[in-house]
């Protein structure tokens, strides 16, 4: 679940934002991770694309919603 989100997330902003820290990228992921607990299921938990604000994938510090 959320564990899994945590990973898949990281692993995305490490390998395709090297211009943002590692806590941040950490910071980011757990967001993104701490969203999926808040429908039923797993995968089905997760968020799309088009779910997620444009500012988490932004060089700027994210602001958490």
């Amino acid at each position: 679940g959320a564990g899994d989100c945590f990973v898949g997330s990281l692993a995305y902003f490490v390998a395709c934002h090297e211009d943002i820290t590692l806590a941040e990228q950490i910071r980011r992921s757990v967001w993104v991770a701490s969203q999926s607990i808040r429908k039923k299921g797993t995968q089905s938990s997760y968020l799309k694309r088009d779910e997620l604000p444009d500012t988490l994938f932004a060089l700027e510090t994210f602001q958490w919603p």
